[in-house]
């Protein structure tokens, strides 16, 4: 018997920011085991950002919702996530040239598919998923920046990358002209693991023990999502964030 999960999700435009260009779905599928959640963080100012995310997070939604089925096996979920994510940047990017002000626009855009005790992920751009599993917290994905470019280089630290001028460049992102592939991963899914989705207005800005402490303590994904994001919003508060919250049970 699959596991059962609890999921609890919120966005916030934060407090200086008019609009929020995060835009996010947590789809329920036939059981309390199957999910589909999806995070889009958008770029381009005026609005259009907030266009950008919602289109992907539309068509991807639209899309997985059709065409994937629980009893699949995980590589051909896998398999269609990843085209449904490089169909995504082809939407948006025929979208960014109907008119001026949506050119250049663009964002990123994380999907996670729980189904048959398996996490599947496709992934680009600087969203994160988290794993906190026995007191350990993981990184699932990797961001595509510039300072995670210069990491893996070894031209700067992790720490250096915290406070790098330019930590919020993002390399790959939906909107592109062309040819966009997402990474993918395979995670296994196992009770009492607690899954994070989150948009970089908080990872930017909540350092990992304060993350790990509130997924460790709070009792219910509710009270997570809420404590996380005010933690956020104290810290700083000068980005719109995203926070989506999965315990497993």
């Amino acid at each position: 018997m699959s596991n059962r999960i609890s999921f609890a999700a919120r966005t916030d435009v934060g407090l200086t920011r008019k609009n929020n260009e995060d835009s996010f779905v947590v789809l329920k599928g036939s059981d309390d085991s199957s999910f589909v959640v999806i995070l889009a963080d958008g770029m381009g100012g005026h609005q259009r950002g907030e266009l950008a995310s919602s289109t992907a997070v539309r068509y991807t939604s639209e899309r997985l919702a059709r065409e994937i089925k629980v009893a699949m096996p995980v590589e051909r979920i896998s398999h269609i996530v990843q085209e449904v994510v490089e169909r995504a940047n082809v939407k948006v990017y025929l979208q960014s040239l109907e008119s001026t002000e949506n050119s250049g626009m663009g964002t990123t855009l994380t999907v996670g598919v729980f189904a048959s005790d398996q996490l599947i992920i496709g992934h680009i751009g600087d969203c994160r998923v988290y794993r906190l599993r026995q007191d350990r917290l993981d990184h699932l994905t990797r961001d595509h920046t510039l300072v995670q470019a210069l990491v893996d280089r070894g031209d700067i630290s992790t720490e250096q990358a915290k406070r790098h001028p330019r930590r919020n460049v993002v390399t790959r992102a939906l909107g592109s002209p062309e040819y966009m592939q997402a990474d993918t991963y395979i995670y296994s899914v196992e009770r009492g693991d607690r899954y994070l989705f989150s948009s970089d207005g908080l990872h930017d800005y909540v350092n990992e023990e304060d993350i790990k402490y509130i997924l460790v303590n709070e009792k219910n994904p509710e009270t997570a999502v809420d404590q996380l994001i005010e933690l956020a919003n104290r810290q700083a508060g000068v980005d719109n964030v995203t926070v989506i919250c999965g315990f497993v049970q």
